[in-house]
């Protein structure tokens, strides 16, 4: 059977001459805020199937790696486009509709940021399904091995296309660049911001967690306390405090000075106790996972025993209500 052929509307054309895996059907799905792994979701794909085109696309990633490089790089914005609506037309659109059930990945994002492509072929096909399990549950709310199934064959679709009927080239400016950072200078994606293009989080510490939701907390404490005994300190917050915002002339002076004190009410005691709620569910946490899994780190692909479900949904809802950076940046990690 000759290769399938891949027409680009921008005018050119290639044979798909390496899998042929790239037809699926699209998944309008909802996405909820979080969604815990237990690993009893619907298996519509095999998880073996998945495996295969991974597979698939590690070997045309050591004998074209190159070439993959070369010509992705050397497309402009407009023909990356094409060739993404072309070979992969099921992704996110840039206007925001849903294709498939993986709401983060975006034609946009790999057409404004040509690393972006190398990236998720080189953390997919690095790193096992296993090690995606949580990322991928937690991001989309759909079945796991249907949201890496879809992946998978989004990517062997685009490589198929960038690569064609090409020669062999090899991999060894592909595996400079990835080894490298992929933007130079051991320069990676951030796995807070750019969860989907980085490597996933090997596993939750929770005694780290523990330990820095203690430190915050007593950081809080400390600010409060210092408020109420520093007037040194305290007169520096005012000032602050005036400077921010922006008074309409005809306010008074009480009426300023009343809600300069309001807040305080509305930002420091808030967070403080916010911190209290996320250190104790961090010791709920860490307790729940000594029992259950006889460690204190979670590990991606574990499940979640009915015990321990409670104090992880605390944990998310307390960790998206925290401004803090350095919380966002240790679960992170």
């Amino acid at each position: 059977m000759p290769p399938a052929e891949i027409r680009l509307p921008c005018g050119e054309s290639h044979a798909n001459g390496f899998t042929g895996i790239g037809h699926m059907q699209t998944h309008k799905l909802p996405k909820p805020l979080i969604v815990f792994l237990t690993f009893r979701h619907n298996m519509d794909v095999p998880i073996n199937q998945t495996d295969v085109t991974i597979a698939n696309i590690a070997m045309v990633l050591s004998t074209h790696g190159d070439l993959i490089v070369s010509r992705w790089f050397k497309k402009s914005r407009d023909k990356r486009s094409c060739l993404l609506s072309t070979a992969a037309p099921f992704l996110t659109t840039k206007n925001g509709e849903q294709g498939i059930s993986v709401p983060w990945l975006q034609t946009k994002d790999l057409v404004e940021d040509r690393t972006k492509l190398i990236a998720l072929l080189h953390v997919r096909t690095t790193y096992s399904s296993k090690e995606w399990a949580t990322f991928d549950t937690i991001e989309t709310g759909s079945s796991m091995f249907r949201t890496q199934n879809e992946i998978a064959n989004a990517l062997i679709a685009i490589i198929n296309a960038i690569v064609a009927d090409a020669a062999p080239s090899g991999n060894t400016k592909w595996l400079a660049l990835t080894n490298n950072g992929l933007y130079g200078g051991g320069v990676t994606l951030d796995s807070y911001q750019d969860a989907g293009f980085a490597p996933p989080i090997n596993g939750l510490d929770t005694d780290a967690l523990l330990q820095t939701a203690y430190q915050e907390r007593s950081r809080m404490a400390d600010e409060i306390e210092l408020l109420q005994t520093d007037p040194e300190y305290t007169r520096d917050i005012v000032l602050a405090l005036k400077a921010d915002i922006r008074w309409d002339a005809n306010v008074s002076s009480s009426l300023k000075w009343e809600h300069i004190a309001g807040r305080f009410a509305t930002d420091a005691l808030p967070e403080l106790n916010l911190w209290h709620d996320i250190f104790i569910t961090c010791t709920q946490l860490r307790d729940a996972c000594q029992e259950h899994e006889g460690a204190t780190i979670f590990r991606p692909g574990a499940s979640v025993s009915q015990k321990s479900a409670a104090p992880w949904k605390s944990f998310a809802n307390c960790s998206t209500n925290t401004r803090s950076s350095n919380w966002k940046s240790s679960i992170s990690q």
